[in-house]
């Protein structure tokens, strides 16, 4: 990004540059600063879109986790035998947080879409 004189955004100017995981999320802090009300990580995501793909950024173990709570919700079956008050706390913990992140994204999508609805009327 160039900022002109009066720090204003120059529109069609670019920046690119390789970057590790920990600079990356110093990025979305450093970001997220400015932008207190956006989501950081959608907010960067319309910096660089095409050069970063966010799984790449997740842990497997994450990514098993996101996977489990998919097919919980998909199939109604809980990942072990016995009821959900029988589940270890950490997986409800876990569930709870990704189906949260999940709502945040699909809030967030839904608010984009009717503001351009909103806008071609």
């Amino acid at each position: 990004m160039e900022f002109d004189d009066e720090g204003e955004l120059i529109k069609n100017s670019a920046q690119k540059r390789v970057v590790t995981v920990d600079e990356f999320f110093e990025e979305i802090a450093r970001i997220s600063a400015y932008f207190p009300e956006m989501n950081a990580f959608s907010l960067v995501m319309s910096f660089y879109q095409r050069d970063i793909c966010p799984q790449s950024l997740v842990q497997d173990w994450c990514v098993q986790l996101m996977n489990l709570e998919n097919a919980a919700s998909r199939y109604h079956v809980l990942p072990l035998p016995g009821s959900y008050l029988e589940q270890p706390p950490i997986i409800i913990e876990a569930f709870e947080v990704v189906r949260n992140a999940i709502i945040e994204f699909e809030n967030e999508v839904l608010k984009k879409a009717t503001t351009e609805i909103k806008g071609k009327q």
